[in-house]
């Protein structure tokens, strides 16, 4: 079962500038692998997927764009695993349900998201949340 919950956060500066920065890194990495994703259809005219036998493929090439893009270091390893996932959903949704075809993300968008592991995120209280 997933549980999930909608927050409101006020940040200070610098909380507001790591957080800007991680889902900066999350919606790079999705439009990434969306874009290699399209390129490899072309080229081939085969679906990549992450959930097939190619995950390893996938998973180890985002290893080899942390050697030579630095700022992939910064941002948390599962949550770029996590957007992934959700390309490869996103995928399943266009040809098993009928969904449209997954979009770029943008920064302009209002909503922007990403994932944390359910044990690194803590509610100190009513108004106090705790976050790597």
């Amino acid at each position: 079962m997933h549980r999930s919950c909608t927050i409101k956060l006020y940040l200070n500066d610098e909380q507001f500038t790591a957080l800007t920065n991680q889902l900066g890194i999350a919606r790079w990495v999705y439009n990434h692998f969306l874009a290699l994703r399209i390129r490899y259809y072309k080229l081939y005219g085969k679906q990549v997927g992450y959930k097939t036998l190619t995950h390893n493929r996938l998973s180890a090439h985002l290893t080899h764009l942390k050697t030579y893009k630095k700022f992939l270091k910064e941002g948390f390893s599962w949550s770029m695993q996590a957007k992934l996932t959700d390309l490869d959903n996103a995928f399943i949704g266009l040809w098993k349900h009928k969904r449209g075809f997954p979009n770029f993300k943008s920064r302009k968008h209002s909503v922007q998201s990403m994932k944390y592991r359910k044990d690194l995120v803590k509610i100190l209280g009513p108004s106090k949340i705790n976050r790597p």
